[in-house]
């Protein structure tokens, strides 16, 4: 009797790829013939991924980009993934602007599968510095909130009693010279600790005479200074002098306009004293400031 025998039978499940079906016959005697064919399973599905939203962020004040997060698509496949390439990572520093962030997902029949998605980095209206000379503020002026992501520099401007004033800054406040505070004014001058600035303020009472200055703790008082610029006005070329004698690892400068526009920034080698130019940029107040060995100190210049 003849017995008839194989690898396969009608109906099993066959992987992607090339398989080869083997048939045996054996007669009575023991002699046996073979006879086979292939089956060949093309995968033509791709991945299927999740959407990921269009992203939207705002960059810190001072700064030209913003880090951006999301969570990594979920991939699924037919038969199994084989690889996944992304534009950009999660985390990822973005330029002010747009930027299209695409995923592509592989499988091992080369079947691929791709989602994008925008990420949207909008520049802050914040300035860096803002300088308050020769204002008059009263109560008939309304509610009034100066920001500034570094410093606001207050002087030779009066506060009228009656007179709602809130000064917020991100890193320093430096009331000067010929600022008076009237007894009756709401006067509040903060250090900005979570990116609200005017669109979260308080005001509060103030003395009739204001002898606090509110800055930032890592910020280095006058007395203290550990650099100096000079001539200050200058035309244009001035000198950055170091007033310490500890060992200098880290020197950084950066100079940027009232608007919060940096227009030098550099690393600076080790020494005393460093000659800076600003011939070419226009006159005005620049503001100076110096990273040191983790110290980090402003100092006004002006350029005529």
């Amino acid at each position: 009797m003849e017995q008839i025998t194989g690898t396969h039978e009608p109906g099993d499940l066959f992987p992607v790829g090339v398989t080869n079906v083997i048939y045996t016959a054996t007669d009575i005697h023991g002699n046996t013939s073979t006879s086979g064919f292939m089956i060949e399973i093309i995968d033509v599905e791709p991945p299927e991924m999740e959407d990921i939203d269009d992203i939207e962020v705002v960059a810190a004040p001072g700064t030209s980009g913003a880090n951006a997060y999301w969570d990594t698509p979920e991939i699924t496949d037919n038969c199994a993934v084989a690889s996944v390439e992304a534009s950009h990572n999660s985390g990822n520093l973005f330029p002010i602007g747009e930027t299209m962030v695409t995923y592509t997902a592989t499988d091992p029949s080369g079947n691929q599968a791709q989602i994008s998605f925008t990420v949207t980095v909008k520049a802050s209206t914040i300035p860096a510095f803002v300088e308050l000379d020769g204002l008059t503020i009263s109560e008939d002026d309304g509610s009034q909130c100066f920001e500034a992501a570094i410093a606001i520099y207050m002087m030779n401007s009066t506060v009228e009693s009656g007179a709602d004033v809130n000064l917020v800054a991100g890193e320093y406040i430096k009331i000067l010279a010929g600022t008076h505070i009237k007894h009756g004014a709401q006067f509040v001058a903060r250090i900005d600790l979570h990116g609200t600035f005017c669109g979260d303020t308080k005001a509060i009472p103030a003395p009739e005479v204001l002898d606090v200055i509110p800055e930032a703790k890592d910020r280095i008082s006058k007395k203290d200074m550990f650099f100096k610029v000079y001539p200050n006005p200058t035309e244009g070329e001035f000198t950055l002098e170091l007033l310490t004698y500890e060992e200098v690892e880290n020197l950084h400068i950066e100079i940027f306009t009232l608007q919060g526009t940096r227009v030098i920034s550099k690393q600076l080698p080790q020494g005393g004293q460093h000659v800076l130019d600003l011939t070419g940029y226009p006159p005005g107040m620049y503001v100076v400031r110096v990273i040191m060995n983790g110290q980090v100190g402003f100092e006004r210049l002006i350029k005529r």
